[in-house]
């Protein structure tokens, strides 16, 4: 799909990427970030761990409606509801991109793709 929108638009500026689930998948590469914007959480993190390690993939991490990736954080993580515009992106540079990229194969390759559009290759 990415390779047929990528056609579509026509422009090599363009570098087309599907996020299969939410953002906040990314956001299963560290669970152990949501410390850093979250205070007495170890029980979520605990869960969230949980949740990871049931997933060979976790940008997979989606079932359905009910277990959407933001909705299994709220569940374990009440506060992030409110918050997930903020913490979300906070808990995100927590991870720093090198986790991320290793965790997210999917999305790694989509930055592997910028980076080889930015030096010209």
């Amino acid at each position: 799909m990415e390779q047929a929108f990528g056609a579509e638009i026509g422009d090599a500026r363009f570098v087309p990427h599907l996020q299969l689930h939410e953002y906040e998948t990314l956001l299963y590469s560290d669970p152990d970030s949501f410390a850093f914007s979250f205070d007495d959480c170890a029980g979520a993190i605990a869960g969230l761990k949980k949740i990871v390690a049931e997933f060979q993939d976790i940008e997979r991490i989606d079932d359905g409606e009910l277990t959407a990736p933001s909705k299994r954080i709220v569940g374990l993580l009440d506060a992030y509801q409110g918050m997930k515009v903020i913490a979300g992106p906070d808990i995100a540079g927590h991870i720093r991109l090198a986790k991320l990229r290793d965790r997210c194969p999917h999305f790694s390759d989509w930055i592997d793709r910028l980076e080889k559009r930015i030096q010209g290759v």
